[in-house]
């Protein structure tokens, strides 16, 4: 049985991009959902002081994941971006990433992520579909652990191409092995669910667009890897 590490850039994003599914992955392994940047300024769509927000963030997440039946949370407690002087305004960028990363983070990253995960477990990264700079932070600081790893998509990001473009993420995954996981009517909407719960983040827009792209694409993933080979079944 594996240990299975989703490493989940802010409280939300592995609920959000996997949502359903990662029920599913617990019968492979014991699963462990790592929040990178989990100390947290906006919630509701204002912002807030950093304790009082981090507290509701927490909160909604530990509910969705007490019902999805998760084995652990850890909290690494980083600073999101807006906490590091960025704006809404320049969150994301189509630059490559040696020049959108803050790179004295990464490693920073990276070490506090491998105290945390065992070398022999599979680590699931987002792809950083969107670009949001913490994601595609993350993403890096991954790439840096000696342990399998396999990326999936963000969302709302990667089902939203009018507001956000997703030419770094594409580039990043092009030649990469893809799979599917198929995603019925139930699995979709108990999807919405469990991304409701996170009230101080979640936005019904969000809900036409990707519940489109989970109709044709399903929890989708990509690897260096051959699924077939990692233990984890995604079929």
């Amino acid at each position: 049985m594996a240990l299975i590490n989703v490493i989940s850039p802010h409280i939300d994003d592995a609920v959000f991009s996997l949502g359903a599914y990662l029920q599913q992955f617990r019968q492979y392994g014991e699963l462990q959902i790592i929040n990178v940047f989990s100390l947290s300024t906006l919630v509701y769509g204002k912002k807030m002081p950093i304790h009082e927000a981090t507290q509701i963030r927490k909160a909604e997440d530990d509910f969705a994941v007490r019902m999805l039946g998760i084995d652990s949370i850890c909290n690494l407690d980083f600073p999101e971006a807006l906490l590091r002087g960025y704006t809404i305004d320049n969150l994301r960028s189509e630059l490559d990433d040696d020049l959108v990363a803050d790179r004295d983070l990464i490693s920073k990253l990276a070490d506090s992520l491998a105290r945390v995960i065992e070398p022999s477990s599979i680590v699931l990264s987002p792809v950083a579909f969107g670009s949001n700079v913490d994601h595609v932070n993350v993403r890096l600081a991954c790439g840096q652990l000696d342990t399998v790893l396999v990326y999936y998509a963000d969302l709302p990001y990667a089902a939203d191409s009018v507001r956000y473009n997703h030419q770094s993420g594409a580039a990043f995954i092009r030649g990469m092995n893809s799979q599917m996981v198929y995603s019925g009517h139930n699995a979709i909407e108990r999807h919405f669910h469990l991304c409701r719960h996170y009230r101080s983040q979640f936005q019904e827009r969000f809900v036409p667009s990707v519940r489109n792209y989970l109709y044709q694409n399903g929890f989708r993933m990509w690897s260096h890897h051959e699924f077939s080979t990692l233990n984890l079944d995604i079929k």
